[in-house]
């Protein structure tokens, strides 16, 4: 669709990621670690889920990588999304497991995934608004596929 780095698109989830800059820096997951207990959750939270304490949690950037702990092929697509695509757990190496979509450059084929295997972030359109905008969000792509 479009280049996320400009502004004609909608986030699925605001404040949830980084944009990838113009300068080429990579995307990343927006999180945060308790100064207290040191847990580690995404998306961010005012309070620590693990602790407790409140006014402790710092943003953090987090999930540049992460290695694939289980998927599934989802057959039925809510209104406006197409069908088959790849819903996944996902270890990221800061902490938390997170529920995260597939890239569109995987084929949604048996032997395409494995669990373990090395992912990176991408930000790339879910589907379309009415107005014809991409809506992006957070997806994981087998390392190897890094490129396109």
């Amino acid at each position: 669709m479009s280049d996320p780095s400009n502004n004609d698109h909608v986030a699925l989830l605001p404040g949830a990621y980084s944009m990838p800059g113009t300068t080429g820096e990579a995307p990343h997951l927006i999180g945060s670690r308790c100064r207290a207990c040191k847990a580690t959750v995404f998306p961010k939270m005012a309070v620590c889920p693990a602790c407790r304490a409140a006014d402790t949690m710092e943003e953090t950037a987090m999930g540049r990588q992460g290695r694939l702990y289980n998927f599934t092929i989802a057959h039925v697509a809510p209104q406006g999304f197409e069908a088959p695509y790849f819903q996944a757990f996902v270890d990221i190496p800061e902490g938390p497991r997170i529920f995260s979509l597939i890239s569109a450059d995987v084929p949604v084929e048996a032997g395409a995934l494995e669990d373990g295997m090395a992912l990176e972030l991408v930000i790339e359109p879910v589907r379309a608004t009415a107005d014809n905008r991409p809506i992006l969000t957070y997806k994981y792509r087998p390392a190897d596929v890094a490129g396109g």
